[in-house]
């Protein structure tokens, strides 16, 4: 597992970090997106939280993110 920004265990990155390209001009920095999210964080550190869950949590962060 990478370890992000602040030094985050991130496993979803695939061992990126730091801001992607979105689309022409915008770009989201990933770990920024979960370490803003308080609801994501506690997912991902949970051990019981299903595949499923922990990508959907990530998924609906990057949805609410703001570009970068």
């Amino acid at each position: 597992m990478p370890i992000c920004a602040r030094r985050v265990r991130v496993p979803t990155l695939g061992g990126r970090c730091g801001k992607r390209l979105m689309t022409n001009g915008v770009a989201i920095d990933l770990a920024a997106v979960i370490l803003a999210n308080a609801y994501v964080r506690d997912v991902l550190a949970k051990e019981d939280a299903s595949e499923g869950q922990k990508r959907m949590a990530v998924r609906t962060a990057i949805l609410l993110a703001r570009p970068a």
